[in-house]
């Protein structure tokens, strides 16, 4: 259908122009990050995985999550390991399932078992 912006894309055909600027994706992960961490990466790809399914710019929730778009992108990339208030908050702006959230916390506690197994 012209004229209609194809859903999730950004794109807006019409002949006038007004097409939405292309949401910029996650940069990929370094696997270096994740040497013997792999709860550490199920986290991170989980969390990028829900984000992405509620197809929310990363602006929105840095702006949700209260952080700034660089500690976000950290938590994201898997070079720092979010809080459990900033999974708190990823989960209630995804709009995740209860028992999404049960799984998404039990990601986070078993990465923080890795970080500080003593």
């Amino acid at each position: 259908m012209a004229g209609v912006a194809e859903e999730g894309t950004g794109r807006d055909d019409s002949a006038g122009g007004g097409a939405l600027p292309a949401r910029r994706g996650l940069d990929p992960l370094k696997p270096e990050v994740f040497n013997n961490r792999p709860h550490k990466r199920a986290l991170v790809e989980h969390l990028r995985s829900l984000i992405g399914a509620a197809d929310l710019a990363s602006k929105q929730v840095a702006s949700g999550a209260a952080l700034s778009a660089s500690a976000l992108s950290k938590n994201l990339s898997g070079e720092r390991l979010p809080h459990r208030s900033t999974i708190e908050a990823i989960i209630q702006l995804c709009g995740a399932s209860e028992e999404v959230r049960a799984l998404s916390l039990r990601l986070h506690t078993a990465a923080l078992g890795e970080a500080h197994p003593a």
